[in-house]
């Protein structure tokens, strides 16, 4: 999260068993490792800039890993920069054997009243009562009103083709 100064989390899929997967499953807790840090650039608009005041509600849209860089940025202001703003996150997985922080969101909405949370699963099981198919749907359902939300979304390349068709139909 972008006020943790002393470590360095990251998210991996060792699955795939690449060079990449397998040199990381050999780390033990203590091992030195280097590496780049992204390059990239992820923030959501500071609430007092004048962007960040047209957005009175965030929305957060993610897919597989890309929850990660998602919830650094809940983590931050939820908990770090105390914001007040309703927070919605949606993440899309497709199985529930891939699910993972899953508790982690739940008790987020226990401790903090603005933050809801919808998991999606696009291969749900039989029983699964909550949100299914693709993420992008489930967004279309619950949010009918995208006036001053600033909308957030990280996955992969359909999702965020879908989520950009979606908000450019309702006017963003």
């Amino acid at each position: 999260e972008p006020a943790q100064d002393h470590s360095v989390e990251i998210l991996v899929d060792i699955s795939p068993g690449g060079d990449g997967s397998l040199y990381l499953a050999s780390l033990s807790p203590g091992d030195e490792a280097e590496f780049m840090a992204p390059a990239g650039v992820f923030m959501v608009a500071d609430p007092k800039s004048e962007l960040g005041r047209a957005e009175e509600k965030l929305l957060f849209v993610a897919t597989g890993s890309g929850i990660s860089s998602i919830r650094s940025q809940i983590l931050d202001l939820l908990q770090t920069k105390k914001d007040k703003r309703d927070m919605y996150l949606h993440w899309g997985m497709r199985y529930v054997e891939d699910l993972f922080w899953e508790e982690e969101f739940r008790e987020l909405t226990e401790f903090f009243p603005n933050f809801h949370f919808d998991l999606v699963l696009s291969r749900p099981p039989r029983q699964w009562s909550l949100c299914s198919g693709y993420v992008t749907h489930c967004v279309a359902e619950h949010h009918k009103d995208f006036s001053k939300i600033g909308v957030y979304m990280c996955g992969n390349g359909q999702m965020l083709a879908d989520m950009t068709a979606l908000l450019t139909e309702r006017g963003i």
